[in-house]
């Protein structure tokens, strides 16, 4: 299912070996050379180090009372997961990322993306365009798959022209061959000769 980034911000980090609230949810770790979140910084009072995180193969379940895990000691200060550092050191933002296409046409800022619950991939990104452009469209939806490059400060996706001109490709008909002709002889035409 397709969540928005904000639904998991703010929600409770639950222990099943306690039954208590340990944290709640705070700002995603985004890995962008994948466009996956790969863990949450975690706040809290009961937490030990500041700040935390939680990896999110470490989270069990996402339920009604929010994200469940084993227990506390599934919660690590950043600096403990060494392959996590590069990603982290990368301080990649998403939201706020200026959006232009492959011609360098300006399309807009990050204003959320949508995750996949289950794999915590990016799917889209809804992009909010520059005024001049907002008295026809409040708002770009891209999926990860016109994605074609992505830095630190801005996403590169697939030109509209391009797209246009796909979608103009499919409209045209294309030729079908009848499976039967061949198979079967076909009668002969012949004109016929009036008097």
């Amino acid at each position: 299912m397709l969540l928005s980034s904000h639904y998991f911000h703010g929600t409770p980090l639950m222990s099943l070996q306690t039954g208590t609230r340990l944290g709640t949810i705070n700002e995603p770790i985004i890995d962008p050379r994948q466009l996956q979140v790969l863990a949450y910084y975690v706040d809290g009072p009961l937490l030990d180090e500041r700040p935390s995180i939680i990896l999110i193969e470490d989270i069990r379940e996402i339920g009604e009372i929010g994200f469940i895990i084993d227990s506390s000691d599934d919660i690590t200060a950043p600096g403990d997961i060494i392959r996590l550092q590069e990603v982290i050191e990368l301080g990649f933002e998403l939201p706020g990322l200026k959006v232009i296409d492959e011609k360098n046409h300006h399309l807009g800022r990050v204003l959320d993306y949508n995750i996949d619950s289950t794999s915590f991939e990016i799917r889209q990104i809804r992009v909010k365009p520059p005024v001049i452009r907002m008295l026809g469209l409040s708002e770009l939806m891209i999926h990860r798959d016109q994605i074609v490059k992505i830095t630190n400060d801005r996403m590169i996706v697939k030109s509209t022209a391009t797209q246009k001109k796909i979608e103009a490709d499919r409209k045209t008909p294309r030729a079908y061959t009848n499976p039967f002709r061949g198979t079967t002889p076909q009668p002969e035409t012949s004109t016929i000769d009036k008097p």
